[in-house]
């Protein structure tokens, strides 16, 4: 991957983790919310226990096309913001900020699943 932020967000009443990430290129071999769903599902136990025992889906997946987070940096340093604010957060980043990402070049990001309880 190239970059990456994560938030926790509220569908159906419920919530999620949703990972918006940039592919370093295509993988069509690899499904990146499935990958992620089983290594959460043996390592983290909070997660295990969200999916297993109240059947939340946990985890949703949205690949970027490729330079988003690039383009983002330089619109950013462009606009004169300061180094640190020219990067999106990692965790919880606002709404306008993931609009944005989404948004860039006019290409909506790519839904890759949602990931569903074993």
């Amino acid at each position: 991957y190239e970059d990456w932020t994560a938030r926790k967000e509220i569908r159906e009443g419920k919530p999620r983790l949703h990972l918006y990430i940039e592919l370093a290129e295509a993988m069509p071999e690899i499904d990146p919310a499935r990958v992620l769903h089983d290594e959460l599902m043996q390592t983290d136990q909070g997660y295990h226990d969200l999916a297993a025992m109240m059947e939340i889906r946990a985890l949703e997946v949205t690949a970027l096309r490729p330079g988003t987070f690039q383009e983002f940096y330089r619109r950013k340093e462009a606009s004169g913001a300061a180094l640190a604010r020219r990067r999106p957060p990692r965790v919880n980043a606002p709404d306008d900020v993931i609009e944005e990402l989404l948004n860039l070049g006019g290409k909506p990001g790519i839904p890759v699943a949602v990931v569903m309880p074993a």
